[in-house]
């Protein structure tokens, strides 16, 4: 969720504080050993990263369950997310969903039309909302077999509660908007003044964890004819590289 609240705010994951955050998430997913949430995929998709090549398996299991626990929608309707935004990515769904995985992602998405009861709802606030989503990232908003008016009515009355939370309205506010988590990765920062490819400066000015001061000099000619050099004040995790690229963007002879 953090990477992307990063991305739709326009900050850049790969480079936050001398981290990348990205690669820190993939290292996570390829472990054999982890269960890996289909919110991961959907989160790497987002951040444009390739996914691990136990990424469908691992998607076909959460789709294909015959667990009857009450928050397996939710994943699944996370899972489908992550389809289709892998599908959105190449501009091809029947390319990257073949065989068993369209297979199932097309009965699951079924699976959920059936599921809407006559106030609109999909469950509770949150798995309504995410099936929500579900649907709306796998283009069925204006499929007749369920009713999206009444769910956003019964979103609305949800949050506009006094029990309503903060994860009710995290998961509802992009449905009221026509979007889902999947949008995530279509969200254009090129009009915004904080953008990915530049918000380093940005973002160690408002460090708050240690920082050193780091002297960098440029030397042109064989005899060094001319010296460039340039101090920056950088957080301690930093790597020659990003200092480097910090140093470009403060400034241009640096480039």
């Amino acid at each position: 969720m953090f990477i992307n609240a990063l991305l739709v705010t326009c900050h850049n994951p790969r480079q936050f504080y001398g981290n990348d955050l990205v690669k820190r998430l993939k290292e996570q997913v390829e472990k054999p050993d982890n269960f890996t949430h289909p919110l991961a995929y959907l989160t790497l998709c987002n951040a444009n990263e390739p996914w691990p090549l136990k990424a469908r398996s691992d998607l076909n299991s959460i789709l294909n369950t015959d667990s009857e626990y009450p928050f397996v929608k939710d994943l699944q309707a996370m899972a489908i997310m992550a389809l289709s935004c892998e599908a959105n990515r190449s501009r091809n769904i029947d390319h990257i969903l073949k065989n068993t995985t369209l297979s199932f992602y097309k009965e699951t998405i079924q699976q959920f039309l059936k599921l809407q009861a006559t106030d609109g709802s999909f469950g509770n606030v949150y798995t309504t909302a995410l099936i929500t989503q579900a649907l709306l990232s796998s283009g069925q908003e204006q499929s007749g077999d369920w009713k999206l008016n009444s769910t956003i009515k019964y979103l609305m009355k949800q949050v506009n509660s006094s029990s309503a939370n903060f994860l009710a309205i995290y998961l509802t506010l992009p449905i009221l908007n026509g979007k889902s988590l999947m949008d995530i990765s279509n969200v254009n920062c090129s009009a915004n003044p904080r953008k990915l490819e530049n918000d380093s400066v940005s973002e160690i000015s408002d460090y708050l964890g240690p920082k050193i001061r780091v002297q960098y000099s440029l030397y042109v000619g064989d005899e060094k004819d001319v010296i460039h050099t340039i101090s920056l004040l950088v957080p301690e995790s930093y790597r020659a590289s990003e200092v480097m690229e910090l140093a470009a963007m403060e400034d241009p002879k640096y480039k």
